[in-house]
């Protein structure tokens, strides 16, 4: 079962350099979109995103069978440790300690990757829709600003109509009294 339960964490070793990759991918995708003020910087983030989103759940599916197993496995050693009820000899420690303190920083670290993986993928998640509020904000300010554009054309033109029309009845008049 010690074997069983250390089967992560050469995994989880690997893991934590490519954690840190998409942590500092993130961060730029992120310092992008703040300093872009365009809808393409904004639709090219939200796909560096998208990308990225794709990239982490690909990897918490490959992993997280191996980070399951090797704690399920942890889990029965610590079990298995406790039911020997050994006592310590003098000076020497008990097979339970020695094992313990191989096998528990080795689960530690699977955990920790296992963790940034969740943390990574919420944030993902919260910077999308994050992202997605402010493309939808901007794609409402062109909308009223194209909705004012046609209101003022509107306006405009009821303004002309108005004049045509007056123009049209003083026309008339004048051409009624020659008439007349």
């Amino acid at each position: 079962y010690r074997a069983m339960a250390l089967i992560g964490l050469p995994l989880a070793r690997e893991m934590g350099g490519q954690v840190s990759s998409y942590e500092r991918q993130l961060a730029a995708i992120m310092q992008k979109a703040g300093d872009g003020d365009t809808a393409e910087a904004h639709n090219a983030a939200l796909e560096a995103l998208h990308r990225l989103s794709g990239e982490i759940s690909r990897t918490v599916e490959l992993t997280s069978f191996r980070f399951a197993a090797t704690q399920a496995y942890g889990e029965v050693l610590a079990e298995r440790l406790t039911r020997l009820r050994e006592k310590a000899i003098g000076e020497f420690t008990t097979i339970e300690r020695f094992l313990n303190n191989r096998t528990q920083p080795a689960l530690a670290t699977c955990r920790a990757t296992e963790k940034r993986l969740t943390a990574l993928t919420e944030k993902v998640q919260r910077a999308i829709e994050l992202l997605d509020a402010r493309i939808t904000l901007s794609i409402q300010t062109q909308n009223r600003a194209v909705l004012d554009g046609i209101s003022q054309t509107g306006r405009s033109q009821y303004r002309l109509q108005l004049t045509v029309e007056g123009l049209s009845i003083i026309a008339i008049s004048y051409y009624a009294l020659g008439i007349l």
